[in-house]
């Protein structure tokens, strides 16, 4: 993939409005199917095993999405792709720094994990919206910002 407009200093930053309606669409397309294996796979009781799928298949979408093609299918509705300051889409290294935040929800006892997940969403969300070029700090970890794609 190409790009983003060539250089970084021409593409425009997207805002955490984009950014959360597409996170909430990645949610729907990992999550949805997920709902329909746990209860399928009787999970139900183990809500600790459940977490800890929800984080890899969460985090395994957006890392290969995103390093192969710099968008996960939310971002691509919304005309959003994720970039390094070279222009490029992020290797898989970098994607899964991007993504890491999952984990935070297996950290045992769950009220601790739930705690940590809480405080990363809400850390991103600030960030994005008071860094430059809304880069959250997660993207700052990573060395990538998102970016539209026109």
């Amino acid at each position: 993939m190409p790009p983003v407009a060539n250089t970084p200093a021409r593409a425009v930053a997207a805002g955490l409005g984009r950014r959360s309606v597409a996170k909430f669409l990645d949610a729907l397309i990992v999550g949805l199917p997920l709902a329909g294996v746990r209860t399928l796979a009787g999970l139900d009781a183990d809500a600790y095993l459940f977490a800890v799928v929800q984080a890899v298949a969460f985090l395994t979408y957006g890392a290969l999405m995103e390093s192969s093609t710099g968008a996960t299918l939310g971002k691509r509705a919304l005309k959003l792709t994720v970039r390094t300051e070279s222009g490029t889409p992020p290797d898989l290294r970098a994607a899964i720094i991007r993504n890491l935040y999952w984990a935070f929800q297996v950290i045992p006892p769950p009220a601790l994990g739930d705690a940590l997940s809480l405080a990363a969403w809400l850390g991103i969300a600030v960030s994005i919206s008071a860094f430059d070029r809304h880069r959250g700090y997660h993207d700052h970890l990573a060395g990538t910002w998102v970016v539209h794609t026109a």
